[in-house]
């Protein structure tokens, strides 16, 4: 092998990578306050940067769910990469992955979103509310408790 090529070689092997370290940190997410044990699922949406913090499965940067065991439980989130996420959660009582809400657009399943941060007529919560960082340990964010805004 010319030694140009061989010098060529071991700099970029010895050259530091651009990829990212490791597959992320688990992001540990304590939620109280449910309702309806046995029935449904949580549903766990992780959003990345967005104006408002919608219920949107689409949108979501990460999508998990938990069977609603109790009145507590605790989700995890695995190879989160660091940086600026919100969270939305909904107790989704019939299982069609949609947030319901009456004709104003309240929800009639019961949510929480991260910072505890409410929503209002324009949507839901900002951005800059709902917003927490991710760093590069795990981590528990700070916990949620679901809100009940239909009456059952």
């Amino acid at each position: 092998m010319p030694r140009a090529l061989l010098l060529l070689s071991m700099l970029l092997l010895s050259a530091p990578s651009s990829a990212p370290a490791g597959d992320g940190v688990t992001l540990t997410i304590p939620v109280s306050n449910l309702r309806h044990v046995g029935q449904g699922e949580l549903v766990v949406l992780l959003y990345r940067e967005v104006a408002r913090i919608p219920f949107d499965p689409s949108t979501a940067f990460l999508r998990t769910s938990a069977k609603v065991t109790g009145a507590t439980l605790t989700v995890t989130l695995p190879a989160v990469p660091p940086g600026d996420y919100a969270l939305s959660l909904c107790h989704d009582l019939d299982g069609d992955g949609e947030l319901r809400t009456n004709f104003l657009g309240i929800p009639r399943e019961d949510v929480a979103i991260s910072n505890g941060a409410k929503g209002g007529p324009a949507g839901g919560p900002k951005w800059e509310v709902a917003a927490f960082a991710v760093g590069s340990e795990d981590q528990t964010v700070t916990p949620l408790s679901m809100s009940h805004m239909a009456k059952d």
